[in-house]
């Protein structure tokens, strides 16, 4: 058994023990300070097995449901092989071995966990297996002036692939 799976008995055992000394402490009988020590304990033990749990699993669910809408927002793209690599502050390397997430312009070399995506310090990557990364941003970069302080218009929404890949040209407009 783990510590997480003794926490519970610890805390049971913990509060009785504590409970009983104080009791005894204000000259209780035995009988009854152990018998509240007990009581104590048990509802200690209960109450975290049904509400500590119950707390977890929505805070699991919640944690689930803000990844999940944040790869929802991940406009993704197949990654470009032939050295031209997009470098900029709202784009990312994804490598789909290990699942690590590597931003494309960085101060410091960085590699995912399995070191199939590295990252030098000027944003140039190095990567073994080029079927298995990805690039990607996130929606909102291109949703509006928020990110980049420039209005982006429908047709640089709709074409943003090929923005993307430097096949068409940008046509933005300044935002105010």
């Amino acid at each position: 058994m783990t510590i997480v799976e003794l926490f519970p008995w610890l805390l049971a055992v913990c509060v009785t023990l504590i409970s009983v000394a104080i009791m005894r402490g204000l000259r209780v009988p035995n009988e009854w300070s152990l018998s509240f020590g007990l009581a104590l304990g048990i509802t200690s033990w209960l109450l975290y097995v049904f509400g500590g749990r119950s707390l977890l699993s929505r805070l699991n669910k919640r944690q689930t449901e803000k990844e999940k809408a944040e790869r929802d927002r991940r406009v993704y793209q197949p990654f470009n092989s032939n050295g031209s690599a997009p470098v900029g502050e709202h784009s990312y390397y994804e490598c789909l071995v290990c699942g690590t997430t590597l931003p494309t312009s960085v101060k410091k070399q960085v590699s995912c966990k399995c070191r199939n995506i590295t990252v030098d310090a000027s944003g140039r990557p190095t990567v073994q297996n080029h079927e298995r990364v990805k690039v990607f941003w996130f929606l909102d970069v291109f949703s509006g002036s928020v990110a980049w302080n420039m209005e982006f218009t429908r047709y640089e929404i709709e074409h943003r692939e090929q923005i993307f890949r430097g096949s068409i040209a940008p046509c933005f407009s300044l935002g105010g």
